[in-house]
């Protein structure tokens, strides 16, 4: 019942934001959570300094000289539409894991 196109968007956002933060390294997991599914999207760039990190999903915020500050916030739209959720953990100069949560029926 999903929109595999939209879900393709999520995933190529995030690794596009972890190249563009200096990512050697960008591991993806999952895990079967109670009645649903859990990834987490883990990169080891630069992070996300702690205001911008506050801000990251309001629409039109960037730190990218040439973004739109859109990416993000359509990201948990898409997520929210499939009846998940995404949250992020992250610290400046040691990376970040976004964590997406699909829930069952």
């Amino acid at each position: 019942k999903a929109d595999k196109d939209k879900l393709m968007q999520v995933f190529v956002n995030l690794l596009e934001n972890a190249v563009g933060a200096g990512s050697k390294r960008i591991e993806i997991t999952s895990e079967k959570k109670d009645n649903g599914l859990g990834i987490a999207v883990k990169d080891d760039g630069t992070g996300i300094k702690p205001d911008a990190l506050e801000r990251i999903f309001e629409p039109f915020f960037t730190t990218k000289k040439e973004g739109t500050g859109l990416g993000l916030p359509i990201c948990r739209k898409i997520m929210e539409d499939h009846g998940g959720t995404m949250e992020v953990l992250s610290t400046a100069g040691a990376g970040t894991t976004f964590f997406l949560t699909f829930r069952g029926e």
